[in-house]
């Protein structure tokens, strides 16, 4: 099992650094946890100006790559605010003979669509520990990443068990779990959307 997460870990890298090369246009994102769930998007920052494409490249693990806010990083966007739709992959659970079409979550930037606003976004099982990211941050708002991480941990670091791994793209996962794959690699859950909420309206947080 070992040698097969290695195996699939340096075929994902192979194809994420072909793919890199091949169109200057595309912004590639590695989507993947290790054992400690210290990295789950890599890079976590993108910049990206209109005309180019950010690529979610999954690519190991049960992940995924969902559109939030700086307030509340560990909810669907659409739920805090309902003018944005937001993006949503869905869960992604990749293995080796994952498909191209399941590997990718592409996002195009266009203006005055998704430009030159920020888009924040997280992982469903690593949320609470930092697994989240942003595009195009607005930096002089104070609204930066190590901020984000922060808020990530803060209002969803808590633990919690779950039933639910499925989701299909546009859903809103709400189930919360804690636990190991059969990988090894831990997983954790932010709390309901609905106590999240809950705790940024007490903490007098706009959400629209």
């Amino acid at each position: 099992m070992r040698f097969q997460r290695s195996l699939l870990t340096i075929v994902a890298a192979f194809v994420f650094t072909q793919a890199q090369g091949q169109d200057d246009s595309q912004i590639w994102v590695q989507v993947g946890v290790n054992s400690t769930n210290t990295t789950t998007f890599t890079p976590n920052v993108i910049f990206a100006q209109p005309g180019k494409t950010v690529m979610f490249n999954f690519t190991q693990g049960n992940l995924t790559a969902i559109e939030s806010s700086f307030a509340a990083p560990c909810v669907p966007v659409n739920i805090v605010n309902s003018s944005i739709s937001g993006f949503n992959s869905g869960f992604r659970d990749i293995s080796p003979g994952s498909s191209p079409s399941d590997r990718i979550l592409a996002i195009p930037i266009i203006n005055g669509t998704n430009w030159p606003r920020p888009q924040f976004f997280f992982d469903y099982n690593t949320c609470g520990v930092g697994g989240v990211g942003v595009i195009n941050p607005n930096n002089s708002a104070l609204e930066t990443i190590d901020g984000l991480v922060r808020n990530a941990k803060r209002l969803n670091g808590s633990s919690h068990s779950s039933t639910s791994r499925s989701a299909t793209s546009g859903s809103s996962p709400t189930a919360t779990s804690t636990g190991s794959d059969s990988n090894g690699v831990a997983h954790y859950s932010p709390m309901s959307i609905s106590a999240t909420l809950f705790l940024l309206v007490g903490a007098g947080v706009t959400l629209a």
